[in-house]
């Protein structure tokens, strides 16, 4: 690692250095203020996806069958996927959690309080365009721009991703598709507007088609867009030579749909994996968990098999795009791209989440 990325990291080592030593306890934690609990009944995906929980689903004791998922997805997150590990804290009772950064604090990176992140081009023909809890990134090729995702609403998305384009030097009117991961108001709000403005084709999973018009769970959300194309698994969304492999990845909603595209960096060949969907925001089950820790596993076996090198996530917390934006921008010719994980590292990644979910699903047993 670079000189300058070890100082855009420093946030993340810094608070990690409790963690390492398993220090525990929720007076180490950030302070954030707490969703509101839902005492009896199950859940519905809108009161889920609004951040509602059940007091005491994970139980008030670590449970001998979670131990080892635990220990497992620690070991596999090591020093580089903090953010992941706090979905774990969300399966262990509140006296007994990891101290760990917070989401803001991930988010942020070293930008300062208050300021917003930058657009970036992150490879050779991808973009970031991020607001500070969500991210966005366009795919550029010959024929026009690939968009994943769309922030909150339709004002993020003309000064956000149409503003941010422009800043690097690309124009927002090329967007030919825009790709919406799952049917959650911080990843389609601004399709409406980018459909209205630029005219590209809108595609999401049938089953989060309808689900989307449900979740206007915060006020900044806009509203869905017009259902338009809908996605089958497997399918491959082709524009000029890029091409766009699209999964179903059920588990963060039930139509959640990850990627898997190439990019180069200096002309240099990488494959990425964008999980599509992450946080334990849905009902909460052993059965909803197993499922979500099986499609884990499957995803990982997908992209270990296209040999991606390279993971996103469409939250800032969870692949620090943030601080790897600004080191992949201010970094010097011949150092490495921030973001190439390598095949190792994305695999890490998904057994982080695949344990985690199997540790959450023991503590409701």
């Amino acid at each position: 690692m670079t000189s300058f990325q070890e100082t855009s990291m420093r946030f993340v080592l810094a608070c990690l250095s409790v963690t390492s030593a398993l220090a525990l306890g929720a007076n180490a934690l950030a302070q954030q203020a707490a969703p509101k609990p839902v005492a009896n009944g199950p859940l519905t995906e809108q009161q889920a996806a609004s951040g509602q929980f059940r007091q005491v689903d994970q139980g008030t004791s670590i449970k001998a069958g979670a131990e080892p998922h635990f220990a497992a997805a620690r070991k596999a997150a090591g020093n580089d996927f903090p953010g992941l590990l706090l979905l774990c804290n969300q399966a262990r009772p509140e006296a007994l959690r990891w101290a760990l950064p917070s989401a803001k604090v991930l988010r942020q990176g070293p930008l300062q309080e208050g300021e917003k992140p930058r657009p970036a081009k992150l490879f050779d023909n991808l973009y970031y365009l991020g607001a500070p809890n969500v991210s966005a990134y366009a795919i550029d090729t010959s024929d026009g721009i690939i968009l994943i995702d769309t922030l909150n609403n339709g004002k993020e998305a003309e000064d956000v991703i149409a503003g941010g384009l422009r800043q690097l030097g690309l124009d927002p009117a090329r967007i030919k598709h825009v790709i919406i991961t799952h049917g959650h108001g911080d990843h389609y709000g601004g399709a409406a507007w980018l459909q209205k403005t630029y005219h590209p084709s809108v595609w999401m999973s049938d089953l989060d088609w309808t689900l989307s018009p449900t979740t206007l769970d915060k006020p900044y959300f806009d509203p869905a867009p017009p259902r338009d194309k809908v996605i089958t698994d497997g399918q491959v969304l082709k524009l000029g030579q890029q091409s766009v492999t699209m999964h179903f990845t059920p588990g963060h909603t039930q139509g959640t749909v990850s990627l898997i595209f190439s990019v180069s960096d200096h002309g240099k060949p990488h494959k990425v994996a964008l999980l599509g969907g992450t946080g334990f925001n849905f009902p909460h089950s052993p059965l909803r968990f197993a499922q979500y820790a099986a499609t884990m596993g499957h995803f990982a076996d997908l992209a270990r098999k296209a040999g991606a090198n390279v993971i996103l996530s469409n939250h800032p917390e969870n692949d620090l795009v943030v601080a790897k934006s600004i080191a992949i921008t201010r970094r010097k010719a011949g150092e490495p791209n921030a973001l190439v994980a390598g095949v190792g590292g994305v695999q890490r990644y998904f057994t982080t989440l695949n344990q985690c979910a199997l540790a959450y699903g023991e503590q409701m047993k």
